[in-house]
């Protein structure tokens, strides 16, 4: 009888775990609790947007916005909160891993509004942040051969033209040009 109970109770277990969670209640089973998940990201949101963030709040919002695109990859949100985790990983002084969000979002989300912007601020944040001309120039260029009609076009040019240049370097090169 003991036996026929355990095996039961295991069996009506099984069924618990398998049964589908309501949108609205928080599930410990390891299954992905939406609106608890939502109500997360829009006070971490809230949290960061007013004023200079908390440390904890700046981690916490990197790994909110990153589970949102994992669990919601082909909402028209993503690309933004992968954007908003890109400018976060510069914040918190990681310009490599920001440029690999940029890169995610170039390859997976090729129709993105603000994709002229992500592609720039890519050659941006390489050349300027973690300082490799090379890749930084190439990155400009492709920039430049997407979008040829841009208003960073200028900004760009100038770059790929100054981009090995010191600072002083620059300065002379600027006061020559004005005289």
């Amino acid at each position: 009888m003991r036996k026929i109970a355990m095996i039961i109770g295991g069996l009506s277990l099984m069924f618990t775990a398998c049964t589908p969670a309501k949108d609205n209640e928080k599930v410990d089973n390891g299954e992905f609790d939406s609106a608890f998940f939502i109500g997360e990201l829009r006070a971490i949101e809230d949290s960061i947007s007013n004023g200079i963030p908390a440390q904890k709040h700046l981690v916490k919002a990197l790994v909110l916005f990153q589970d949102y695109v994992n669990h919601f990859p082909t909402s028209k949100e993503a690309p933004d909160y992968l954007l908003r985790t890109s400018d976060l990983y510069l914040s918190v002084n990681n310009p490599n891993r920001s440029v690999d969000i940029l890169n995610e979002i170039i390859k997976s989300y090729p129709n993105y509004k603000r994709l002229e912007a992500v592609y720039f601020n890519r050659a941006n944040h390489v050349d300027f942040e973690i300082r490799d001309t090379s890749l930084a120039k190439t990155y400009y260029q492709e920039f430049l051969e997407k979008y040829p009609n841009s208003g960073l076009v200028n900004d760009a040019n100038s770059r790929i033209e100054n981009i090995g240049l010191s600072a002083e370097q620059l300065i002379e090169k600027f006061e020559a040009m004005n005289q």
